[in-house]
């Protein structure tokens, strides 16, 4: 049920229908339903949609904190979910706010990912300032309570693991490395990646693993951005387990208990059409979106692969829909058939650590600032680290 369309009458009449239709995922799912109005040029769907992510983000205690649930209630603008966090409900969300800006050009979206995201590090993140220091407790990010910002669970679920490749195009380097490294020992631990870890027992809370792609994702993500081989290897470590331990006769099956490693009779289609293809791309490195796609195509997250066009940041109620596309001709890049770049000026996404924004520029400069290149020779985090996230999830119980 699309719950941003005023057509649905019944969204509005009952919230047990809201439930029972599959509206839970409410926040988590405005993000996708902006950018699937902008593709199809839904305009009043578009403007229902903005509207609606505005009105939430003025909602207390969101104006105040913007800490969020994943659940509201349509008719009273009530949060029903009051977990707030980075997993199953709400991921994808800041995700969207961030890839809706650079797609779209809207800057309210990147000013409410700002803000959002200061709200994260504030109350979310814990442990020690820098994440690359020896001293004090490694970053993790928790669930908390969006009115109070106490700590709420002692778990932390396998859709946070995506949220490095968020912080990768927001340019904070340094954190997703760090965030990346403690689902690698959660994986390490186990051979697959629990659906929720208990940070406190060390032990898993959700015990299936459901071929999930969001930690290669991340893994991809960071390779990209750093050209480390460790990201390589942590590829072959799943791509190895996969085959390991979920390959049957007909595909590859959702692992049932990661502790024994029973299957289930199901592959979930996400499995082909993001794990694989994340699985993929790390290891093509020809691939022609390895090699030109970091400045002109962004993937949803479902993993579609989106081009940045300069048609896409037109707004579709003002877009004359009997304008031929020669007309609103875009800027774009030519290759002739020596697939020699002509520099054409247009607006394009900058990324830098820690900041987001436009610059009139060449298409053929960097948009992506990389790590200095000595950090391609060594671990991204040094041994002592790496021995401490062991130990923090127990994989190693004590300094040998």
């Amino acid at each position: 049920m699309d719950v941003s369309d005023p057509k649905n009458e019944g969204f509005l009449l009952n919230l047990d229908i809201l439930r029972k239709k599959g509206a839970w995922g409410l926040v988590h799912e405005l993000g996708h339903n902006m950018q699937r109005d902008c593709f199809t040029r839904e305009v009043t769907t578009n403007i229902v949609t903005l509207h609606t992510m505005e009105v939430i983000c003025k909602l207390p205690p969101w104006i105040y904190s913007w800490l969020q649930g994943s659940v509201i209630d349509v008719n009273s603008g009530e949060w029903l979910g009051q977990l707030s966090g980075l997993g199953a409900g709400i991921d994808s969300f800041f995700e969207y706010l961030l890839k809706n800006y650079i797609l779209f050009g809207d800057e309210s979206d990147l000013h409410m990912f700002d803000d959002a995201y200061r709200s994260v590090t504030q109350y979310l993140r814990r442990g020690r300032v820098n994440c690359m220091d020896e001293e004090g407790i490694h970053p993790i990010f928790v669930n908390v309570n969006m009115h109070t910002g106490q700590l709420a669970t002692t778990w932390i679920d396998a859709l946070q693991a995506s949220f490095s490749a968020v912080q990768v195009l927001r340019g904070d380097i340094d954190e997703a490395i760090c965030l990346h490294a403690l689902y690698y020992s959660i994986w390490r631990k186990f051979g697959v990646l629990p659906e929720r870890f208990n940070w406190q027992i060390k032990m898993p809370d959700v015990l299936f693993y459901p071929l999930r792609p969001e930690f290669i994702e991340s893994t991809y993500f960071l390779y990209q951005a750093t050209k480390n081989p460790f990201y390589l290897h942590v590829g072959r470590d799943i791509l190895d387990n996969l085959n390991l331990y979920t390959k049957v006769e007909c595909g590859f099956a959702t692992v049932h208990d990661v502790r024994d490693k029973t299957l289930e009779d199901r592959m979930e289609s996400f499995f082909l059409s993001e794990t694989c293809k994340y699985l993929y791309l790390l290891f093509d490195e020809d691939n022609y979106l390895n090699q030109h796609g970091a400045n002109h195509y962004i993937f949803t997250t479902e993993a579609h692969i989106i081009p940045l066009m300069a048609k896409l940041r037109q707004k579709v109620w003002n877009l004359n829909e009997m304008t031929s596309y020669i007309e609103n001709s875009i800027n774009k890049q030519i290759y002739t058939n020596e697939n020699e770049l002509i520099n054409i000026n247009r607006d394009i996404i900058k990324v830098e650590r820690n900041i987001i924004s436009i610059k009139k520029k060449t298409v053929n400069e960097t948009s992506c600032r990389s790590r200095p290149i000595s950090y391609q020779h060594q671990l991204p985090l040094s041994a002592n680290l790496l021995y401490q996230l062991d130990e923090m999830v127990g994989v190693i119980t004590s300094q040998p």
